[in-house]
């Protein structure tokens, strides 16, 4: 055998284990790329519907408050207080503690 045959096979065969391991990176490479984006969409779409779900809070937040502004009213609670046949204590009644 010749030493330049067997040096230009040994050549050979690492040029293609190089080819190879190239294409295996470039591969890998690309399925990470596109992994990454696609947990970039799904996040978008779970930020999407978070924001959604946001806005559908402050509306329920909006109707508690004004549910409650209408109940604490003064003169609701006092009509509220009349139908229950409640009255404000005497003065004399009244201790104020310290």
């Amino acid at each position: 055998m010749n030493p330049l045959s067997v040096s230009s096979r040994l050549s050979n065969m690492t040029l293609d284990m190089l080819f190879i391991i190239e294409m295996l990176s470039i591969l890998v490479v690309i399925f990470f790329i596109v992994t990454i984006k696609m947990e970039c969409v799904k996040i978008g779409y779970d930020i999407y519907s978070l924001s959604k779900e946001i806005e559908v809070k402050k509306l329920q937040l909006q109707d508690v408050a004004e549910a409650h502004d209408e109940i604490v009213q003064p003169e609701r609670l006092y009509k509220y207080a009349k139908s229950l046949d409640l009255h404000f204590p005497s003065p004399e009644r009244v201790y104020r503690v310290e």
